[in-house]
């Protein structure tokens, strides 16, 4: 009985730690607003990659350490395989489970709102399993 139970718990917990999923992201364009010599310009910027950890089935998911919480904007609709995810300060990650791409909203009240020196921003691209 006491094997059966550990086997039981293992199982449970193992089921557990294949629930995370893990994205590789890769933008395509990004542009935004830039603080230059006191006033905001337009701007381009880098590619970029970044890994977008998900956690219970798009409830949440973690990207450079901070916590978005996602929802389904569409939930009766055939686009059940969009996700809006935002994080507190007003950053955004939307993804489609079906086409891979993604728009990354950063915009946050310590760029423009509040004439700060952080940009503002709109990145594009599209993301993979590891």
């Amino acid at each position: 009985m006491r094997k059966l139970l550990m086997i039981i718990l293992l199982s449970l917990s193992s089921n557990h730690l294949f629930a995370e999923e893990v994205l590789y992201c890769s933008s395509e364009l990004s542009t935004g607003f830039i603080k230059e010599n006191g006033d905001r310009v337009k701007a381009s910027f880098e590619p970029e990659r970044f890994s977008v950890k998900i956690n219970d089935q798009f409830n949440t998911i973690v990207i450079d350490d901070e916590n978005y919480v996602c929802s389904i904007p569409y939930p009766t609709t055939a686009r059940k395989n969009f996700h809006i995810c935002n994080e507190y300060s007003g950053f955004s990650f939307r993804y489609s489970t079906e086409t891979k791409k993604f728009v990354f909203i950063r915009s946050s009240s310590f760029g423009y709102i509040y004439s700060n020196k952080d940009s503002d921003s709109i990145t594009i691209g599209t993301c993979e399993k590891f």
